[in-house]
């Protein structure tokens, strides 16, 4: 798909983020789903990979969070791609775990889970799970799968090899999730290694829609008349109405600029920089149930952005405390060309959707290079 929301929560979104970051996935591509999940030939699967490459947060990859003192990533030679993986620690609970963010689930009726694995000092007894939960609080977890160096059939595992394993998770009637993995080794001595993961949300059957749904991307064209949308706001930053539609937060990345660099008139947003949110500006709420679609138009200007620069567009169904991203536009994707103006338009279901929040954040080295947003408009397709 994005995830980005990631999941394309993000995203998984968006929280799952499948591209980035707080709420964004690093190195996503899409991927088939592993074969040992059950045939989804009549759904529309998004698939999202994450082997744990790319940060230098030491708490942080991505959406993958340490629990404790018995978690940490590892570089060297227990990976099983590039140089990074999770390690988990027998030891108590929440502290000898790696777990996400929470990400949406919402518009899926499972998710699968794909990932490698590799023991190390396991003894026989010794074992992991993979564990979900719906609780914002983390104090709840339920099993997915529990993985024993021997299983019930007596099989045994070997320490030091890399083995795969899969769990899946039934999430009709779940807004959104968070997943762990968690080590039960009676000591510290007993470690798993885990690497290139790949969650896969099957989406609900929508096919009495007109529109292949996927609230995680940019939906394929569609025969949709330009007559059929509605705005629901624009905002060119212009005055007597200088921010528009948007949140006009005093933030240390964000100004609204004028000048030399708009698409329109004499004003843009100008963000700097990859401080979270102070790099990014979102909008006030905006309600979209009386609409199955909803079009996000804008136009984007960068300045000295290098290779691994980037920036977002997210959103939020949960008032700002979670995001998941509809769009990560990277230099690899031909998204970033310097020193001109690009429109982008993204349309996104909004099935089970009220009242969301949209925002664009910034993903740039320094605060030398800058991304200017101008002419944002948002249109929805009203339901039947």
């Amino acid at each position: 798909p994005a995830p980005s929301s990631f999941p394309s929560v993000v995203t998984l979104s968006p929280s799952f983020d499948p591209t980035s970051q707080a709420t964004i996935l690093p190195s996503f591509h899409s991927t088939p789903a592993p074969s040992s999940f059950p045939s989804a030939a009549n759904d529309t699967e998004e698939t999202f990979f994450f082997n744990f490459e790319g940060f230098l947060d030491t708490n942080k990859k991505g959406i993958f969070n340490r629990g404790g003192i018995f978690s940490s990533w590892h570089t060297g030679k227990r990976s099983r791609s590039s140089v990074t993986s999770a390690l988990i620690r027998g030891g108590k609970d929440m502290k000898s775990s790696i777990y996400t963010d929470f990400f949406d689930v919402s518009n899926y009726g499972s998710v699968n889970i794909g990932f490698w694995y590799e023991f190390d000092n396991f003894k026989l007894k010794d074992s992991f799970l993979v564990e979900y939960t719906a609780v914002e609080d983390l104090t709840s977890w339920s099993t997915a799968y529990v993985y024993k160096r021997r299983d019930e059939n007596r099989n045994v595992r070997s320490n030091g090899l890399w083995y795969e394993g899969f769990a899946q998770i039934n999430t009709t009637d779940m807004e959104s999730i968070s997943l762990r993995w968690r080590c039960a080794a009676d000591v510290p001595k007993g470690m798993v290694y885990f690497d290139d993961v790949t969650i896969t949300g099957v989406l609900v059957d929508l096919s009495n829609h007109q529109t292949p749904p996927n609230s995680l991307a940019i939906l394929t064209a569609t025969t949709i008349q330009a007559t059929d949308w509605n705005v629901i706001f624009s905002s060119d930053f212009e005055s007597p109405h200088p921010w528009g539609y948007f949140q006009p937060e005093l933030k240390s990345n964000v100004v609204r600029q004028t000048g030399e660099f708009s698409h329109s008139g004499s004003a843009s947003l100008e963000l700097r920089g990859d401080s979270g949110d102070q790099s990014s500006v979102n909008t006030r709420s905006i309600d979209l149930s009386e609409y199955r679609l909803f079009r996000i138009k804008f136009w984007y200007y960068v300045i000295r952005f290098r290779q691994d620069d980037s920036f977002l567009l997210e959103i939020s169904q949960t008032d700002g405390r979670r995001w998941r991203s509809l769009k990560h536009y990277t230099k690899e994707e031909g998204d970033i060309l310097r020193n001109r103006w690009i429109e982008s338009v993204v349309e996104v279901n909004a099935e089970k959707m009220s009242n969301v929040l949209i925002r664009f954040r910034c993903r740039a080295k320094s605060d030398d290079e800058q991304l200017f947003i101008d002419d944002v408009q948002i249109l929805g397709l009203p339901s039947d």
